[in-house]
């Protein structure tokens, strides 16, 4: 157990493609488009957790095919993501945050879906899951994956508000259209880069 959640913080508060979004989306969209984009990241972790518990993951290792085709799946939708945040930026388009607008050209719910799409699609979760989860299971034979899975959520899920809440105190500078269009400069690509990455050694 102490090794299991050692790797697991580990983990967690190790900057990724989550990270990225919780935080972009929070600077974008304020503390609830955060706290969506984090849900939509522990939803997938929820999603992992249960493949896993009922050998969806065991069968991915099986079928080294089907992982290239989820992972370039998810290389796919960053790449997207990239492109989408770039031309934000360059077109200056997002508003303030809480003005009307903002509100109705972006439903709340897509930043639930960027998050869960971008944790489904994430390497990093799918060798943890399919391959690390299973084996601290084995040697914790009390808890099951069920459990071991639903911890780190928790755990994730916890680390990404701190995110939300920490960004969100810079509300009023963060407000600034210069800073927001920054971040989606930033965000945008990064997001792209891992994307073409994750892409290049898939099909390797």
């Amino acid at each position: 157990m102490v090794a299991f959640f050692l790797v697991s913080i580990a983990l967690i508060v190790t900057p990724g493609q989550d990270t990225l979004l919780t935080v972009r989306n929070t600077v974008i969209g304020g503390r609830a488009a955060g706290l969506l984009t984090a849900f939509g990241v522990v939803i997938g972790q929820l999603c992992w957790t249960a493949a896993v518990t009922v050998g969806v993951g065991a069968l991915l290792l099986a079928v080294p095919a089907a992982i290239s085709v989820l992972t370039l799946g998810g290389a796919v939708y960053l790449v997207y993501l990239g492109i989408q945040y770039l031309r934000e930026a360059s077109n200056d388009i997002a508003p303030a945050r809480g003005a009307a607008g903002d509100s109705q050209s972006r439903p709340k719910l897509t930043f639930l879906r960027q998050g869960l799409m971008s944790n489904l699609g994430n390497p990093k979760m799918l060798l943890f899951f399919t391959s690390l989860l299973p084996s601290f299971a084995v040697q914790s034979p009390g808890l099951p994956l069920a459990g071991l899975g639903t911890a780190f959520s928790v755990l994730t899920l916890a680390w990404l508000s701190c995110y939300v809440a920490a960004v969100a105190l810079l509300g009023s500078l963060l407000a600034r259209v210069a800073v927001r269009r920054a971040v989606n400069l930033v965000a945008g690509t990064a997001l792209l880069v891992v994307g073409v990455s994750i892409a290049a050694a898939a099909h390797r």
